[in-house]
């Protein structure tokens, strides 16, 4: 299985001007990646199909595929305000209406993957259910590949509610359903690092390991970001003070590895890099959020660091039982 490293365009300046495009994904390639990931309204726009056109062949220039991230009943700028809006309704017919519109304005710049953050975390467990089995129609439609975030304020915000969604009847032997995983999230959810041997965990959530194994087998896509249990990002994946926070995702992300390889006979694990600007990345108090404490696209960079060593471990791991067992069949 090959590893496959994305970045993620959130937090890189200079997006909204398209004479930069090429100079950012120029450096995203120089540093070894091979897809980004980007929201519609902070990268190509959403009213432009030229530009989201524009938009992909500058990306394809550098041999870099294109994941789009869309969140249902938001993804663009309050006429009234002007901020982002990230969700705004609770209705189930609202959000997806909302995955038709923000897949075709996603579309317009040719992505492979589509993420999406779908729904609302307070729903019922029917509406939930309704909401993926609707969604996922919509996406094989338009022959579309969409992945459902394991993100905050969305249904797959918590590891309980995901798993009474994955072990529904409905949905557990559903192959079209598959996830992101941001474990990070649940890191904060939970208030606690869950891998057991980076914590006290085993006793108190022996149904972590289980879960993960049920996670792992739905997830197509891993965010790469590494939370603590009153964050959701480090601010520095390279401070002693984080090691444990650091090896308890590595760890994860390697069951999620063997899980892909083992079970699902996947040929390539896509991991993307996704350390974020402000709020998530700490900022010094009374400053308007700036100046951040470090360097965002370095921190990035550390993370894929830790990814390809981390990976490289697991699969001379994997090596080294295979010639073993072949030695001792014979």
């Amino acid at each position: 299985m090959k590893l496959v490293l994305a970045k993620t365009l959130w937090g890189v300046e200079g997006l909204e001007d398209d004479n930069q495009w090429d100079s950012i994904f120029a450096r995203i390639q120089q540093d070894g990646y091979t897809m980004i990931e980007c929201v519609a309204a902070f990268s190509f726009g959403r009213t432009s199909p030229a530009r989201a056109q524009k938009f992909h062949d500058a990306a394809a220039k550098y041999n870099l595929q294109i994941i789009c991230q869309i969140h249902t009943s938001g993804g663009f700028f309050s006429k009234d305000t002007n901020e982002y809006v990230y969700c705004q309704s609770f209705e189930l017919e609202d959000h997806l209406v909302s995955v038709a519109t923000e897949l075709d304005v996603a579309l317009h710049a040719h992505p492979v993957l589509i993420n999406c953050h779908g729904g609302v975390d307070a729903w019922d467990h029917e509406t939930q259910v309704q909401f993926l089995l609707g969604a996922m129609a919509i996406a094989k439609k338009r022959n579309v590949n969409i992945q459902f975030e394991t993100h905050r304020q969305r249904l797959f915000g918590n590891p309980f509610q995901t798993r009474s969604l994955l072990t529904d009847e409905r949905l557990q032997n559903n192959k079209e359903l598959k996830l992101t995983a941001d474990l990070s999230h649940w890191v904060v959810a939970c208030e606690r690092q869950l891998q057991h041997s980076c914590s006290s965990a085993q006793q108190r959530d022996p149904w972590w390991p289980d879960l993960l194994q049920l996670v792992a087998a739905h997830t197509t896509l891993i965010h790469c970001r590494v939370g603590y249990p009153e964050g959701p990002q480090v601010p520095d994946v390279t401070d002693p003070a984080y090691i444990l926070d650091v090896q308890a995702h590595l760890e994860m992300w390697s069951v999620v590895w063997n899980v892909q390889r083992e079970k699902n006979g996947m040929t390539e694990s896509i991991c993307e890099v996704e350390h974020g600007p402000a709020p998530y990345m700490w900022t010094l108090p009374h400053t308007a959020g700036q100046p951040v404490v470090a360097d965002l696209w370095k921190v990035n960079n550390d993370v894929a660091a830790l990814v390809r060593a981390k990976y490289k471990t697991v699969e001379d791991e994997l090596v080294s039982n295979t010639r073993a067992a072949a030695s001792l069949s014979k």
